[in-house]
């Protein structure tokens, strides 16, 4: 599901994967993880399985990240 996002080149996105209000480009989203309300973009990462990003108070930025499976990471 994609709902408010940008979702650029090079990226993935596996099934079952949420994105919601969020920007990823040049990354792999695997199944069933989630993306929401980050306020920058997220490049060149890797999202595993069943993970959790979602964003926090900070200001816009770019994030590289590697979330390993069934993680759960905030306030990005």
């Amino acid at each position: 599901t994609v709902v408010n996002a940008y979702v650029g080149p090079y990226t993935s996105i596996g099934p079952g994967a949420t994105l919601r209000g969020c920007e990823v480009e040049h990354s792999v989203v695997l199944a069933g993880a989630t993306v929401r309300d980050v306020a920058g973009r997220i490049d060149e990462s890797l999202i595993g399985r069943e993970a959790a990003v979602t964003g926090g108070d900070g200001r816009p930025r770019a994030v590289r990240v590697v979330v390993g499976d069934h993680c759960r990471v905030g306030g990005l």
